[in-house]
């Protein structure tokens, strides 16, 4: 006996009918009938493909981690650049030290020469001596 339900909601007359035993099976099934029920299936297509995505956790982890090394060879350029620019100003400073000294030297070798010339024509004490006047 079935019983249904009008379209109002209200229960219809029972009437005779047929049920049918179920067609399910109640045991293992065996890994080729599984294999042939998944790919039966139309969902197969969309998810058939096993697609190991990333969490969200995997891609920020990746992207701090891409983001850190890229800091890191900023950085790393920085310090050679600066590296680069200081050895550069010492060697310019250490230069510059050089022509100085060598200005220097050469001053002093000029005055050497000069006094030398004073005493070589003089009196020895750096003047020139004065010509003389006999009464």
């Amino acid at each position: 006996m079935i019983s249904c339900l009008q379209e109002d909601g209200s229960p219809a007359i029972v009437e005779k009918g047929q049920d049918f035993p179920t067609q399910s099976y109640l045991g293992e099934a065996s890994a080729e009938e599984q294999d042939r029920a998944i790919k039966a299936s139309s969902l197969y297509i969309r998810y058939g493909e096993t697609v190991d995505r990333d969490s969200a956790y995997e891609f920020l982890h990746r992207k701090g981690k891409e983001e850190q090394e890229r800091f890191q060879k900023e950085l790393e350029e920085k310090d050679s650049r600066k590296t680069v620019f200081y050895r550069k100003k010492a060697e310019e400073k250490e230069r510059a030290k050089q022509e100085k000294k060598k200005r220097r030297e050469s001053k002093d070798l000029r005055k050497r020469k000069k006094k030398r010339n004073a005493f070589s024509s003089g009196n020895g004490n750096g003047k020139r001596k004065s010509p003389s006047k006999r009464p």
